[in-house]
């Protein structure tokens, strides 16, 4: 559960956010990325707040991002952002989840997410909108 102060403002500057593929691949390579109890303490506090606004960047960003990451990494991230936007103060996106464009472009590849993972980001996170989006 979340304690910290809501910010109304913690979501306009993601036009000025540029993802770091350093950032990327750091959370691709987590090991602890599906254990819960621990994410947390994948990022301090400073990273979450500086990281804060990739939860708002735009289906192009994310596509052109993302383009040279493979299958395996994409659902990495897609198990990372699941859990981002419930432990981390102000990384709510709702339909502007990453998730949501990442399922996309794993979906434009050809590559469908399975039963075991939709359940997962069902059972792991409250948002409505994931992983495909508003119908």
């Amino acid at each position: 559960m979340n304690t910290e102060m809501w910010d109304p403002n913690a979501n306009t500057s993601s036009n000025n956010y540029r993802l770091d593929n350093d950032f990327l691949k750091r959370i691709i390579n987590t090991s602890e990325i599906d254990d819960s109890s621990h994410f947390k303490s994948l990022l301090t506090e400073n990273e979450i707040k500086k990281h804060r606004d990739i939860m708002f960047l735009t289906k192009e960003v994310w596509f052109e991002a993302l383009e040279n990451f493979n299958d395996v990494e994409l659902i990495a991230l897609i198990h990372f952002f699941t859990l981002a936007e419930v432990h981390f103060n102000n990384w709510h996106a709702e339909d502007k989840s990453p998730v949501i464009s990442i399922a996309k472009l794993l979906r434009k590849r050809k590559h469908s997410l399975d039963k075991k993972l939709l359940i997962w980001i069902k059972n792991n996170n409250k948002n409505k909108f994931l992983p495909f989006g508003p119908l």
